[in-house]
């Protein structure tokens, strides 16, 4: 999941699209930092504060934002120790929306077309078996989304030298369409508990 989120965030930035940043490995300018406000407007909120500040600083000043994928970055993560752990930190983080929407509507488009294909694949599966209704579309619209992914994950794997993730990638395609309804929905919705405290989602 992580590979390709960044492996696609990189991909958007080469093409002067910033969409997210990760704060486990982030650097800016102070300059940059006060230019684009640092965190008055978005320092309340219970995530968000790289990918929001990144968003701003593009939308905001004329600073340019790299990507560095150069092994001399690189750095290691204590990953959320329970799948429960991880759903929340997911939900916490899918709990942005509303202010994607406020700072970057293009972005938050992106974002919904993805939820809404992965939820109208999700739909299509009872409704092919138990309504008898036409497998053409569903079928062709889950094999793109395999190629597209399957690719991203490829590159991905090379850049970030993690070759032993690909090997996974079949049973997480399957996964990722109920995890990504899951999260989007309940990131929206439900209440995110982060270092015992507890937000309101899309706050």
């Amino acid at each position: 999941d992580f590979l390709s989120l960044i492996a696609a965030a990189q991909g958007a930035l080469n093409v002067n699209w910033p969409l997210a940043a990760s704060g486990q490995n982030l650097a800016y300018r102070r300059l940059a930092f006060d230019q684009a406000g640092g965190f008055d407007e978005i320092g309340h909120r219970v995530s968000g504060d790289d990918v929001l500040l990144l968003q701003r600083v593009h939308k905001k000043t004329s600073w340019e934002i790299r990507f560095a994928p150069s092994e001399k970055g690189f750095n290691t993560s204590v990953p959320e120790p329970t799948l429960r752990d991880l759903l929340n930190q997911r939900k916490r983080w899918a709990s942005n929306g509303s202010y994607q929407w406020r700072l970057n509507k293009p972005f938050f488009l992106f974002v919904l077309n993805t939820f809404m294909l992965n939820l109208l694949l999700l739909l299509a599966l009872p409704g092919i078996m138990v309504l008898s209704l036409p497998s053409a579309i569903p079928c062709a619209c889950l094999l793109s989304k395999f190629l597209v992914e399957w690719l991203i994950i490829l590159k991905g794997s090379h850049v970030y030298r993690r070759l032993d993730l690909p090997k996974f990638f079949p049973l997480w395609f399957v996964l990722q369409i109920p995890y990504v309804v899951f999260v989007g929905v309940f990131g929206s919705v439900s209440n995110v508990v982060w270092k015992n405290r507890k937000y309101a989602g899309w706050s």
